[in-house]
């Protein structure tokens, strides 16, 4: 593709700049070995018909897995979602993958299942990041909050960056309570009761 018009070695460079720009993210989708360049807008446009959470989920105990839904007022700016499921796939070996979401195998037998999720008429919608681990494994705790913290500071500094009239409230949803929503505080992310009843 850049044959003549790049030198070899300034590949890197350029690389990085398209990763910066936001046109091409690093992504181990399709390989276990290591992260490769993905041109976000040839992903599949549909999630994948497959089994790959529903596996996960039967290997873990309901409380293992917890969920944090960004709800966008008025509905998802172009590019967001996506960014955010690009964001998702940098953080471990990404398992499936399509223009508005992923599933991905972390650290410390994490996984991580994120999607664009329509939730009523007006408009209004919400991303999901979904992350199942052991909640008895205190590294997997630490390691899955630093990841919804992430999420957090994602859509914060896209709000501050690129989106100023993004309005977005947060929640905080276990899978046994899919119901009953809990406000969600960045601020309190520490203290235990942030995520539980």
């Amino acid at each position: 593709l850049w044959d003549g018009i790049v030198e070899p070695t300034d590949y890197n460079a350029v690389l990085e700049m398209l990763v910066r720009s936001g046109v091409i993210f690093l992504s181990s989708y399709g390989t276990d070995e290591y992260q490769h360049p993905i041109l976000l807008y040839r992903l599949p446009e549909v999630r994948p018909e497959s089994d790959v959470w529903s596996k996960l989920q039967s290997q873990f105990k309901k409380d293992d897995e917890h969920e944090l839904r960004i709800e966008i007022l008025g509905g998802c700016p172009p590019s967001l979602a996506s960014n955010f499921a690009a964001r998702t796939h940098a953080i471990g070996n990404c398992e499936e993958a399509w223009l508005t979401g992923a599933i991905v195998r972390a650290k410390n037998d994490v996984h991580i299942s994120t999607g664009l999720e329509t939730e009523n008429e007006d408009g209004n919608c919400y991303l999901r990041l979904t992350v199942m681990y052991s909640s008895s494994d205190s590294d997997s705790n630490k390691y899955a909050r630093d990841i919804f913290r992430g999420a957090v500071k994602f859509i914060e500094k896209e709000k501050r960056d690129r989106l100023p009239g993004l309005l977005y409230n947060g929640r905080s949803v276990c899978r046994i309570c899919r119901k009953k929503e809990i406000e969600f505080n960045i601020e309190k992310m520490d203290e235990e009761e942030t995520w539980s009843e």
